[in-house]
């Protein structure tokens, strides 16, 4: 009989027991929030594209394709305005979610006026993404709106924290599916940017040609005019009548031995000519070639975040399901991977501060 009460008494003990924290989970909710929105911020500053100013020239591009390519960069950006707007928002709604939960557990399964900041989180996530051009982007219809209403109704009904979980969970997973996809449209708007950019630097100079199109033309030309000159200088030596014949070969202007000796001169003023107007374009050639690579570099880390982020919001519904699961068994969650990918958001996002500070 004693030994019947000692187990009755131990298992009362851990039916009141305590449900474990989660603060983790806001915690990290908070975090991937800001580490997302880093994104946005780092593709608003690289539309704006300040040092296209100093680096577009006279030699490089007219007024008038300046002005027609910054116009488009600002219409990219007015797009990823609206939609970086509903992510942010919507991020909004994943944190207040978190800490709401967060209360729930805290207060051991009931809690009313936590249950209805579940349901207004879950709501007011919805409301972003419904919103222009949010719900084109992702092909959220009226019914597809309809069906994650009733969804979270049947969160608002419910009465403890594993029903409200277990009912949140379907709107949940729509929303780990939609977000991503409005994070793959900013790519595209991130991709737009590049080109646009990329395509300025190599705009048509008056000349026609780009400056770095011209500039590996001049090298080209130097290293052909430099090698005809060693020919030369190298039948002078032996009389190598195959020289000869390879140098009328690859220069008209040489017919004989007499003309190529004549030519000789001709090819080295040529020379110094072509090395002055190299001196001449490269600061503008350095700027350009400098400007193409930090691009390539802004755009690939920029898609770095993006492709983070989404894993991040992959994560974080599958880290809900997992306090779900533990919860039921008064077990502590396991938060390790959103942990860690918040990680890498940040120091993806560090990377971009550096890039464009």
């Amino acid at each position: 009989m004693k030994k019947i009460l000692c187990i009755l008494l131990l298992f009362t003990a851990l039916s009141c027991q305590t449900l474990p924290k989660i603060t983790s989970f806001v915690d990290t909710s908070s975090q991937m929030r800001k580490g997302i929105s880093d994104s946005f911020v780092s593709i608003d500053k690289s539309l704006i594209a300040n040092e296209l100013m100093t680096i577009v020239s006279s030699d490089q591009a007219s007024a008038g394709i300046l002005a027609s390519t910054l116009s488009s960069l600002k219409s990219d950006g007015d797009k990823l305005k609206k939609v970086s707007k509903v992510v942010d928002n919507a991020m909004l709604g994943i944190v207040a979610y978190a800490g709401a939960l967060n209360n729930l557990v805290d207060k051991g399964n009931s809690g009313e006026k936590d249950a209805l900041q579940v349901t207004k989180a879950l709501t007011d996530i919805l409301n972003e993404i419904k919103t222009e051009p949010a719900a084109t982007i992702v092909g959220l219809s009226a019914e597809g709106i309809a069906k994650i209403n009733g969804q979270i109704a049947r969160v608002r009904a419910a009465k403890k924290l594993q029903e409200i979980m277990q009912e949140a969970t379907p709107t949940l997973e729509e929303y780990g599916i939609i977000l991503p996809k409005l994070l793959d449209e900013l790519k595209n708007y991130n991709r737009s940017v590049f080109q646009a950019k990329r395509q300025l630097l190599i705009t048509p100079n008056t000349m026609n040609k780009s400056i770095v199109d011209y500039s590996n033309e001049l090298e080209k030309e130097y290293i052909n005019i430099y090698r005809e000159i060693t020919l030369i200088a190298t039948y002078k030596n032996d009389r190598n009548p195959m020289i000869l014949d390879n140098l009328k070969i690859i220069d008209a202007l040489i017919t004989d031995e007499k003309s190529a000796f004549s030519r000789q001169s001709d090819l080295i003023s040529k020379s110094k000519d072509n090395e002055k107007e190299r001196e001449r374009i490269l600061p503008v050639v350095e700027k350009v070639r400098a400007s193409q690579a930090k691009f390539l570099e802004d755009y690939n880390t920029i898609n770095q975040l993006l492709d983070k982020s989404k894993d991040a919001i992959r994560a974080w519904v599958s880290t809900h399901t997992n306090i779900q699961e533990q919860l039921a068994k008064k077990s502590l969650p396991n938060f390790q991977e959103l942990i860690e990918i918040v990680d890498d958001l940040k120091t993806i996002s560090e990377k971009l501060k550096t890039l464009n500070p």
